[in-house]
């Protein structure tokens, strides 16, 4: 009897063993998977707050694309505009200096009339034979008129030839500009043979032609104001035609103006 109740209570410590252990398993597994759900949790929270963020920044970021886009549509329409309005300015501009160079063109002919007053027409690159004159003069050389002609006229043909360039580019004042190639060899024979006045009419006359003009090099009928040694404008040009028109008309209406001497 002992033996069965020894066996008995051995068992039951026994099971209570098992029993205590199986909660402890189960205790320590709930505990772990308890901890893992509220790790979960707290990582899906982090994850929601993390997304809201990211949803927040894209409508932001969405908001300042569509307002930039909406910045780059209106100063596209304002570039177009303005190439529009350049455009336009552009036509004018031409059809203005169109206008502006047959008015010129007209003064031009009506001027070819006309031979008093500072105001005049100057033929540039037009070459004259006194320069030539005064040179064999003072070389005592005969027949001065013949050989000045000759001269003078061999002179002419060399300007009227594009292919001879006797020009070089310098920079003076921030600006390309054109001058005389003193090293060209026509032009140190002409100054060695007939001196400075014969070299300088030809290199004006070279100047002139090659700035009216470059590609043909023929002699070019301008507008010019003697009184300041440079191309005139179409208003002088008007304002000199009205003064003349109004002196002849004073003489006209005045007949003892064309008879007062002193």
């Amino acid at each position: 009897m002992d033996k069965q109740g020894d066996k008995s209570h051995k068992d039951l410590d026994l099971d209570n063993k098992y029993e205590d252990l199986a909660f402890n398993f189960s205790n320590s597994n709930l505990e772990g998977l308890v901890d893992e759900n509220r790790a979960l949790k707290l990582e899906n929270e982090q994850l929601r707050g993390r997304i809201d963020v990211m949803k927040h920044d894209e409508a932001e970021l969405l908001k300042h694309l569509g307002s930039a886009l909406g910045d780059l549509e209106e100063k596209k329409e304002i570039i177009q505009e303005m190439e529009e309005s350049t455009n336009t300015l552009i036509n004018m501009v031409s059809r203005s200096g169109n206008e502006l160079q047959k008015a010129r063109k007209e003064l031009i002919h009506a001027f070819s009339e006309i031979s008093s007053g500072h105001i005049s027409i100057k033929k540039m690159g037009e070459l004259h034979i006194e320069p030539f004159l005064k040179a064999l003069k003072r070389k005592n050389e005969k027949s001065t008129q013949e050989r000045a002609s000759m001269l003078c006229s061999l002179w002419r043909t060399c300007l009227s030839n594009p292919s001879w360039v006797p020009f070089k580019i310098i920079r003076a004042q921030g600006k390309n500009q054109v001058v005389i190639d003193d090293e060209d060899e026509k032009l140190k024979g002409l100054r060695d043979e007939m001196g400075d006045e014969v070299y300088a009419a030809v290199a004006t006359a070279l100047l002139e032609m090659n700035e009216s003009n470059p590609s043909g090099r023929y002699v070019v009928p301008e507008l010019w104001n003697y009184r300041e040694g440079r191309k005139a404008s179409v208003e002088e040009g008007i304002q000199h035609i009205y003064w003349q028109w109004q002196t002849d008309k004073r003489r006209t209406s005045n007949p003892f103006m064309n008879n007062n001497k002193c």
